[in-house]
């Protein structure tokens, strides 16, 4: 069975999507059997070719794409088309909604192979949040509801990273989902890591409590919300608290200008060992996001022992041990972590720590992808078997773990 795996996100400094990527082609080198044949096509500032361990890179040359860098744009469906016809593949998962599905779905009307969709991105709350004034948001509503339903309908699947994103999906009308959780490499995010020069290192006072968000800094993360949170609890508490923002995005030089003495901006860590070391050296992981599809980073974090403080919404409540540290507004925001202030303990974060391990893991998440990859593949090509089976309400089920909690 070959596979590929094709997607605008994917650059040096992106997050979810690339983690995702490279640990499917870790999975493919140390647990398949030789019988999955994988590679990817991704946009770069040249194009090229690359191997990695049992799979192929081919970069194409690509632009950046506007008010969404560092990511760029595979914009020449020709490249893309030479490289299907090249490799011939069986599935091609495609892992973003913009040009790319069109292209990969016509392409593989003459080729012959299956198309999934993987939907990384909440496109209808990334929209809004990147409208300019004068647009309504009603209209942008539907404007992007449409797109995404004309986009993923048709696909022979549509792989989600949470239960909100396919039942999102199904009420749009899109019935052929399925839900695979992401993984987490809890290895490299355990408890151990902790930089014992860190508070020295950037001038922040042993009692002080450090708040931690790690992320791409842009619109649909509303970096500027988690700030005004931050700053109202100072206002109360102007000697308890101490927020740490680690991370890249179209919002970086914005972000990178604020200089109050309670905040340290750190550039994107692509250094696993070191971004461990910040998760560990901090006390509560906060995020104010109201787009996350699934989270990797408060998985990360989890997996260090931090509780989460974020709000109640989309698809977070599923991946967080403690359903009470949930906001459901900016004050319940700042009340909660006010409350996890104060009981935070190592038996806490080794509680935490139990709840990630157990239920997340990149072996599982591959796992149910590739029982999922295989059913697809024993079927024959138009014969829709996960739209038929959704239509008359006979849901496919593919074990994910039991997760605790949830």
């Amino acid at each position: 069975m070959k596979i590929c795996d094709i997607t605008h996100f994917y650059t040096t400094k992106s997050g979810g999507v690339k983690t995702y990527l490279l640990n499917k082609v870790n999975y493919i080198s140390n647990y398949t059997d030789g019988s999955i044949d994988h590679f990817l096509i991704l946009p770069s500032d040249s194009s090229h070719f690359e191997e990695n361990h049992k799979s192929r890179f081919y970069f194409i040359k690509s632009p950046e794409i506007p008010f969404c860098k560092p990511y760029r744009g595979i914009i020449s469906k020709t490249k893309i088309s030479e490289v299907m016809e090249k490799e011939k593949p069986d599935i091609v998962e495609i892992g973003s909604p913009y040009a790319i599905p069109s292209w990969v779905k016509s392409i593989g009307n003459e080729i012959g192979y299956k198309t999934i969709g993987f939907y990384h991105a909440d496109i209808e709350r990334t929209w809004l949040s990147v409208a300019r004034i004068g647009i309504e948001s009603k209209r942008l509503r539907k404007l992007a509801r449409d797109y995404i339903k004309n986009t993923y309908q048709d696909m022979d699947l549509v792989i989600t990273p949470s239960m909100y994103v396919e039942r999102y999906l199904n009420n749009l009308g899109i019935l052929n989902t399925q839900t695979v959780y992401l993984g987490l490499d809890s290895g490299m995010f355990n408890i151990d890591k902790i930089d014992l020069g860190f508070r020295a290192r950037y001038n922040i006072a042993k009692e002080k409590t450090i708040l931690l968000y790690v992320g791409r800094f842009s619109k649909e993360k509303r970096i500027s919300t988690l700030l005004d949170i931050f700053n109202k609890l100072s206002m109360n508490k102007p000697d308890k608290y101490h927020l740490i923002l680690v991370g890249g995005g179209p919002e970086e030089e914005k972000i990178t200008r604020i200089k109050q003495d309670n905040i340290t901006i750190l550039p994107y860590c692509n250094d696993k060992d070191k971004l461990a070391s910040i998760y560990n050296s901090s006390d509560i992981f906060v995020s104010a996001s109201d787009s996350e599809t699934f989270g990797l980073c408060l998985l990360e974090a989890q997996s260090c022992g931090l509780p989460v403080v974020a709000f109640n919404k989309t698809s977070i409540p599923e991946i967080i041990y403690c359903k009470d540290f949930l906001a459901e507004s900016e004050d319940d925001f700042i009340q909660k972590i006010e409350i996890v202030s104060n009981i935070l303990s190592n038996r806490l974060r080794n509680d935490i720590r139990s709840f990630a391990i157990e239920n997340f893991s990149w072996e599982k998440t591959f796992r149910n992808l590739f029982s999922i990859y295989y059913k697809l593949y024993e079927r024959p090509i138009g014969n829709n078997h996960y739209k038929a089976r959704k239509r008359f309400g006979h849901k496919l089920s593919i074990s994910m773990g039991n997760v605790s909690n949830l």
